[in-house]
């Protein structure tokens, strides 16, 4: 159930922290436009500091670099999650020159996964977990029903694990920040700069905490504050915060405001579950001898609108689409939400991973930030019901991960925040709702050498989203890590333009 495989110490290196070039575990895609060099590798830590020599975890990386007399410090970028990767063709293009192409000519790019995650040997993924989609659609669903099927899940892979001798005491985001100090070593850097998304936004702050003395610069792409308490704490003030501030947009827009209204579709399309849930079917569209019958649930309806609301592809049309789902009623929201459903279902069914190695997600977050009780999420008298549900789901979810898992939590130093005069730039988005601005603004508040730039229309993660104005914005900062940047570009950026119904656009 369990994806890893173990190397033993003489199987590709012969000690702990040896370099071993090789290919890239993702090849770099014939259309990309790079025009620097790539190397790739494997870095190897010990499984457990205390035996450094015994069963070793490889670590792929991804250089980019060129022939150059001098080079200033290397950024290593962290990937979100935890359990995530950046280690997919989406990288080679933010190496391109619209993006971050232009800083390699200073300086090397350094990519290394993150302790077992996706490409890393062994992967802490859990299957079982991946499979739960699938699970939900085919037989009757109940709240208690996915609690007991979550737990179920986490406890095979944590106990298949341990049949394999892993401590997941040992997995966490201090053992993490160590590696990247190791690797710094090893490769020869005395100093570095280091970018984080999402998660890694927390990892670079450990780790500016731990080797504050090498650290050049940070930068902090959607930035999560190490004095949160609990993974679900947040949640529900932050997905009202987001949409409130796409509504406000929406507002602002004469031809979206005429159109909809954006906070009353939310609660239109709850309000379509007092009757109970909706029943669908999908036809598997490669087998259409499969038909699935199922239930949408309230829940699977606030999940799909928070989807729509974080990604920057799809937050311009969640209005229209809204429209769309809810112009017949549960009708409607079954002909339209039921395909959606149904198709991740078979995906989990039939290739059941993803990006995220779960197994290792919830270990590092039930280790930094436990939710020990759904009682801890953060509410106002003014959350709105979806706000509710969403944070319910979450709160729900990480409890029953983290009562299954049992890890003993870090220090209570690593809740607080970080205080340093690093240079550090940070990169926001108006409208995130996974790490809202508000958390980047405690983050700024113990920093006196940080510089904040938000981006009106951007969502979750702005190099992730290529975002070219954020790019350009961090391409200036390491230039000169003691000056002002200034943002020229932030004066070019609008709004969201949002879809309308006859599928123009607001400002069109």
């Amino acid at each position: 159930m369990l994806t890893m495989i173990v190397l033993s110490g003489s199987a590709f290196a012969q000690s702990a922290f040896e370099i071993v070039p090789g290919p890239c575990v993702v090849p770099v895609p014939d259309e990309a436009e790079i025009t620097s060099d790539v190397s790739c590798g494997t870095f190897y830590v010990p499984r457990d500091r205390s035996y450094p020599n015994d069963d070793l975890i490889g670590l792929p990386f991804v250089r980019a670099s060129q022939k150059r007399e001098a080079a200033d410090p290397p950024m290593f970028m962290l990937s979100g999650g935890p359990g995530s990767s950046l280690l997919t063709e989406g990288i080679y293009a933010v190496f391109s020159d619209p993006m971050l192409g232009p800083l390699i000519a200073t300086r090397d790019i350094f990519i290394l996964e993150e302790l077992d995650s996706k490409h890393s040997v062994p992967s802490l993924d859990c299957t079982p977990f991946h499979r739960l989609p699938w699970r939900a659609v085919v037989e009757d669903k109940t709240k208690s029903d996915t609690t007991n099927w979550l737990r179920d899940a986490i406890q095979t892979c944590k106990s298949d694990a341990e049949a394999d001798g892993i401590d997941l005491t040992k997995f966490n985001s201090l053992q993490m920040a160590q590696d990247l100090d190791a690797a710094c070593e090893a490769f020869g850097y005395e100093k570095i700069a280091v970018y984080g998304a999402s998660y890694g936004t927390l990892l670079a702050q450990h780790y500016a905490r731990m080797f504050g003395n090498n650290l050049e610069a940070l930068i902090l792409d959607g930035a999560e504050t190490p004095t949160t308490q609990n993974w679900a704490e947040n949640r529900a003030i932050a997905v009202d915060f987001s949409i409130g501030q796409l509504a406000t947009q929406c507002s602002a827009e004469p031809k979206c405001a005429a159109e909809f209204d954006l906070l009353s579709l939310v609660q239109e399309g709850i309000d379509l579950f007092q009757e109970g849930p909706i029943p669908t079917t999908y036809v598997n569209p490669k087998d259409e001898t499969e038909t699935l019958t199922f239930s949408i649930s309230k829940q699977s309806f606030v999940e799909f609108v928070f989807e729509r609301q974080s990604g920057q592809i799809s937050v311009g049309s969640l209005p229209a689409i809204l429209t769309l789902l809810l112009a017949d009623g549960r009708a409607s929201l079954s002909e339209g939400l039921g395909p959606i459903i149904g198709q991740a279902a078979l995906e989990a069914r039939d290739t059941p991973a993803g990006n995220l190695a779960s197994l290792m997600h919830f270990t590092v977050v039930c280790s930094e930030d436990p939710v020990n009780s759904t009682e801890d999420v953060k509410t106002t008298p003014d959350t709105s019901e979806y706000a509710s549900l969403f944070s319910g789901l979450v709160g729900e979810q990480y409890n029953t991960a983290c009562e299954t898992l049992a890890l003993p939590e870090l220090s209570p130093d690593t809740d607080e925040p970080l205080r340093a005069d690093v240079p550090t730039l940070i990169l926001t988005g108006q409208l995130d709702a996974r790490t809202p601005a508000f958390l980047a603004d405690k983050v700024e508040e113990s920093l006196p050498n940080a510089q904040q730039f938000v981006f009106p229309s951007g969502t979750h993660v702005q190099i992730g989203e290529f975002n070219r104005c954020a790019a350009s914005l961090l391409v200036k900062f390491l230039a000169d890590v003691s000056n002002v940047v200034s943002a020229p570009c932030l004066n070019e950026l609008e709004p969201v333009n949002f879809v309308l119904p006859d599928g123009s656009l607001s400002r069109d």
